[in-house]
């Protein structure tokens, strides 16, 4: 029986041998489980931020184009306006160079008064407080 005892004890040994061996590959595989799992909540909250992050920047694009139409109206307005005036100013330029050349032709001829260095169209045949006929 010694023998047999010695066979049985190495295989006791062996089988005891193989058992820590997988125990111990069981626990590495635990470990990368957990490494994985943790790896995964990772992923998930950076994916979560970055959700966050996109809708955040979602809605600073809609803000954005927003403020862009309000300016493009803004801007057309504006620019209605600038043509209304441009209108009117040049409808006054005509006014004005028509009651120009109409005072210039009833004044006579003009006179220098001194000290002013510029010419002053004078009335010399009419008073322009009564009406002309």
């Amino acid at each position: 029986m010694p023998f047999f005892w010695l066979i049985s004890r190495a295989a006791e040994e062996s089988i005891d041998s193989l058992i820590e061996d997988k125990e111990d590959t069981l626990d590495e595989i635990k470990a990368k489980i957990k490494a994985y799992k943790q790896i995964i909540d990772l992923k998930q909250r950076q994916g979560a931020a970055l959700s966050d992050q996109i809708e955040a920047v979602n809605a600073q694009v809609n803000s954005l184009e927003l403020e862009i139409d309000v300016s493009k109206k803004e801007l057309d307005q504006l620019n209605a306006d600038i043509k209304t005036l441009t209108e009117r100013i040049e409808q006054k330029e005509v006014v004005i160079v028509s009651q120009k050349k109409f005072w210039l032709r009833s004044c006579g001829d003009p006179i220098r008064i001194k000290p002013i260095s510029r010419w002053i169209f004078w009335p010399m045949h009419r008073d322009l407080r009564t009406p002309s006929k």
